[in-house]
């Protein structure tokens, strides 16, 4: 059996109107789906980029030509709480335990990465100290600052990043998924992270825990009880699930109908793999061109390659940016008989809900993409407070 088509392509639901992408959704004045009305930042920076900094801020306020601005496009203002100048890179761990409680997000212009030895990069650091104390922080380096502080795309992005990080919503799917719940997790460094996608109109929420098979059936019944009552539930992960993993699913599932968060539900195990070899390639005559987005191809019953990025976010010569597709596997569950079509789908439009990039989508969904970033900032010993929970505090 081999066959494929192209998914239907996800409409985005903003405040005031639906659009096909992030960036049309903006320009048209349709505002964020929820957030913030006022954001307060603090600021850490070098002195000798200060200025330039702070034309990047007064930028990222008003806007530019292509960017309309925090104030015009968010509808939000971004309040400068305190600005703290370093003179050098051992000043910067000082600056974060100064930093005030009460802020919203942190700001902080920081070198190159390749410009300083790894035991001198502050940016670690930072992230560790102020997730800690509760503060989601935001990284620029001082080549964007100095380079690209007038550019839309940077503007655009950092816009999204500051605002989801203060706990906005900047879109949603205008469309409920096929799941009711979709929970994807990542395991490592001492870690278990869960996410849940579910609703409608959509939420998203996270659980991090120990790893073991009790820590993964723990994170896996947080998620359960903030989707209470879902009847279909899928679950996602990257990379193959192992068998203590399936069995930590099936115990989880026990113990909510025991807690009678969930009654009898149908559920479905998925590997959403992000590495494989295979790839997707349109052809016209002798050529061959990168796919569309949302173009699957479907090698049996219940398992599926998928283009979640493709033309017209990619060039059409696969020469100059190769689309790597992701291949999706049904492999454990209660359900056998659900629509494999509408899982794909889900998979697909969940790629679209990346909220730190206005013009691109991710390859993976957000159910396994932002369990896989929190477990890289665990491993790296980013330990997030109770105070950032359910917050993007991770883009």
């Amino acid at each position: 059996m081999r066959r494929g088509g192209r998914l239907t392509r996800p409409i985005l639901r903003f405040r005031d109107g639906t659009a096909l992408t992030p960036s049309e959704g903006f320009k048209l004045g349709f505002k964020p789906y929820r957030g913030p009305k006022s954001i307060s930042c603090c600021v850490i920076c070098k002195v000798d980029v200060f200025r330039q900094a702070m034309e990047m801020m007064e930028n990222l306020i008003r806007g530019v030509k292509g960017y309309g601005g925090l104030n015009e496009w968010f509808d939000c203002d971004l309040n400068l709480e305190s600005i703290i100048k370093v003179e050098s890179n051992e000043e910067y761990v000082e600056a974060a335990h100064d930093i005030p409680d009460d802020c919203d997000v942190v700001l902080a212009f920081i070198p190159d990465e390749m410009s300083v030895d790894y035991d001198e990069d502050p940016y670690m650091p930072l992230k560790r100290i102020l997730a800690s104390k509760g503060l989601p922080s935001q990284m620029i380096e001082d080549s964007t600052c100095r380079h690209l502080r007038r550019n839309s795309y940077v503007l655009f992005n950092l816009a999204l990043s500051l605002y989801s990080k203060a706990g906005g919503t900047p879109w949603i799917l205008a469309e409920p998924l096929y799941f009711d719940c979709i929970i994807g997790f990542d395991v490592g460094g001492g870690g278990v992270v869960a996410t849940v996608s579910q609703g409608a109109p959509l939420t998203f929420n996270w659980v991090i825990n120990d790893q073991s098979r009790e820590g993964l059936v723990n994170a896996i019944l947080g998620c359960l009880n903030t989707a209470r009552m879902s009847e279909r539930i899928a679950f996602h992960k990257d990379g193959p699930l192992r068998d203590w993993e399936l069995e930590a699913i099936r115990a989880s599932i026990d113990e909510a109908e025991n807690l009678k968060i969930v009654k009898e539900p149908l559920w479905c195990a998925f590997e959403v793999k992000s590495r494989f070899t295979p790839r997707i390639l349109s052809s016209s005559g002798l050529s061959m061109y990168n796919p569309e987005k949302g173009v699957y191809v479907q090698l049996d019953k219940f398992k599926a390659i998928v283009a979640t990025t493709g033309f017209p976010e990619r060039p059409l010569s696969p020469a100059q940016s190769p689309v790597r597709p992701i291949m999706v596997d049904a492999v454990d569950g209660s359900w056998w008989d659900f629509d494999f079509t509408k899982a794909l789908i889900d998979v697909y439009w969940l790629s679209e809900l990346h909220w730190a990039s206005g013009f691109t989508s991710t390859r993976l969904p957000i159910s396994t993409l932002y369990a896989k970033r929190m477990c890289s900032f665990w491993k790296a010993g980013v330990k997030p407070s109770e105070k950032l929970h359910g917050r993007l505090w991770f883009l």
